[in-house]
């Protein structure tokens, strides 16, 4: 489209631009003129950016799927400020992904409280 037809509260799948190779769910939180502001879905604004109407960095609800390019599902705000890859993409029982248990403030393995 020639102009800015985003409207506030439209869903898309977006860049993350902090880890390039997610794609994720996103909302419209506002636009002003030729912008608007990406809002990642369940996380917290470190990841929100402005874009142009057509920047390369967004696609449209379902562009993933007929692509075959991974969807990142919305964020969980118990994990704030750190992106979490899709469980289905990663192999290995170490990896950060890998495991919601070890990365539970609430989950895991008991801690240590001495010094």
């Amino acid at each position: 489209p020639k102009t800015n037809k985003f409207q506030v509260g439209m869903k898309l799948e977006a860049v993350d631009r902090k880890n390039p190779h997610l794609i994720c769910c996103a909302t419209v939180g506002d636009v002003k003129g030729d912008m608007f502001h990406v809002t990642f879905d369940g996380w917290k604004g470190a990841f929100d950016y402005w874009t142009r109407f057509d920047s390369r960095d967004i696609f449209p609800c379902g562009w993933c799927q007929a692509a075959n390019h991974p969807l990142q599902p919305p964020g969980q705000k118990a994990f704030p400020g750190k992106a979490r890859i899709n469980l289905s993409l990663s192999s290995d029982p170490g990896s950060p992904g890998s495991s919601m248990a070890s990365t539970s403030p609430r989950g895991g393995a008991p801690t240590s409280t001495g010094g």
